[in-house]
């Protein structure tokens, strides 16, 4: 069984303390997901990592085989 490290990078410095209403609902979005991938035993443990100089957040998670590429795109700034 595979294991991964998720580390979630923010758009931006002031993030999450300055989103916005549409980034509140995806973030919203985002804890259900990871929540009912703790809860099927797929995800170990996620949450946000509060280092005051750059606050991040990371997710563990064990897969039988690896995810689909394409259902973890990469963003760019």
């Amino acid at each position: 069984m595979a294991c991964f490290l998720f580390k979630l990078l923010p758009p931006r410095p002031g993030f999450p303390g300055d989103m916005t209403e549409a980034e509140a609902g995806a973030m919203r979005e985002h804890v259900a997901y990871w929540s009912a991938l703790v809860q099927q035993g797929r995800a170990i443990a996620f949450g946000p990592v509060p280092i005051r100089a750059a606050p991040t957040a990371s997710a563990f998670s064990r897969w039988r085989r690896a995810p689909i590429r394409s259902a973890w795109r990469r963003t760019t700034r």
